[in-house]
């Protein structure tokens, strides 16, 4: 017997998924050879605190986007993200860019609990 709680769960991401998701285009650049897919992402934050070594506790904030891993194809071969991966959103006719980046010491990405979830840390690097 399939486990009841499991697929609850599988329904409840499937239904946020298809209405609290938002378009974007996911790129990764090497060589010069520029690879994107267009997917349906959430959107979330995430804060960090860092302290130096005088003591100065510095805030840092990072838009995080959490992407279903069987989304993230580029070139045609699954992936998971990487530093320096772009990541394209629309909002409100502005075009804003971010760079997929994590404080020193934090993991670039994290699996959600049900490991089907990218949940990438980015910092906004253009908006136009």
């Amino acid at each position: 017997m399939a486990d009841r709680f499991q697929e609850a769960a599988e329904w409840m991401h499937d239904k946020l998924h298809e209405t609290a998701t938002t378009a974007i285009t996911y790129s990764r650049t090497v060589g010069g050879s520029t690879s994107s897919v267009v997917l349906d992402a959430g959107i979330g934050d995430s804060q960090f605190e860092q302290a130096s070594e005088s003591g100065v506790i510095t805030r840092i904030e990072s838009r995080d986007f959490l992407i279903r891993q069987v989304d993230l194809v580029l070139a045609g071969a699954a992936t998971v993200p990487q530093a320096g991966d772009r990541i394209v959103e629309i909002q409100d006719a502005a075009t804003y860019t971010y760079e997929a980046l994590s404080p020193p010491g934090v993991p670039l990405y994290e699996e959600t609990r049900h490991k089907d979830r990218f949940r990438v840390h980015t910092k906004l690097v253009d908006r136009e």
